[in-house]
């Protein structure tokens, strides 16, 4: 029984440690990739404002705030939504191709930001449940011998199982975090626009 206790130990130990490892590859991908993201929401932000500082008089013209600076903040999607619905109504279709660009942009960040934080969200539960799991099993390992081999058994299969989730889980989220955000080219056309103001 001591031989299969140890070997018990062994093989939780050794999954929740590599668990646990694989995680910690996967937060330095996922931060790094969030961080990246954020950098460039803000990036794009100011690029647009100082895109949208030649548009001045259109964008007063329409109800806006004139300096696109006052609106980087979480309701940027809301005013250039304002943007878009305005310039439909106008021959102009370039400019509405230049807001809608910056659109599709920053909802691409947004969404890898979102997918890259809760598959950390998702990975660290998956984890603990297999470490609550594993400390379980190895805190009543001796009653559970006594009581049915079947159940360490079936709780062997089972961690199997998870662990091979976590694995396939962990290894597309650092895909996904190194891969980045869907790129879009955004058609700034500050010089060929009649109409600025």
């Amino acid at each position: 029984m001591l031989e299969h206790s140890q070997v018990l130990l062994y093989f939780y130990s050794t999954i929740v440690q590599s668990m646990a490892a694989l995680f910690a590859v996967y937060g330095i991908f996922g931060v790094y990739g969030f961080q990246t993201a954020d950098n460039e929401i803000n990036n794009t932000k100011n690029a647009f404002a100082e895109f949208a500082s030649f548009y001045r008089s259109r964008i007063h013209s329409y109800g806006g705030h004139s300096d696109a600076r006052m609106w980087l903040g979480k309701d940027f999607i809301d005013h250039l939504d304002f943007l878009i619905d305005k310039e439909k109504g106008t021959r102009d279709k370039v400019l509405l191709k230049a807001y809608t660009d910056y659109r599709t942009h920053i909802q691409n960040l947004e969404t890898y930001k979102n997918n890259v934080w809760n598959g950390i969200i998702r990975s660290i539960v998956l984890v603990s449940i297999n470490f609550v799991s594993a400390m379980f099993v190895l805190s009543f390992l001796d009653g559970l011998f006594r009581f049915s081999r079947i159940i360490i058994g079936w709780h062997l299969v089972a961690t199997l199982f998870l662990s091979v989730l976590i694995v396939i889980d962990i290894g597309w989220g650092i895909y996904q975090a190194a891969r980045g955000p869907a790129r879009v080219y955004i058609n700034n056309p500050r010089t060929n626009i009649p109409g600025r103001g």
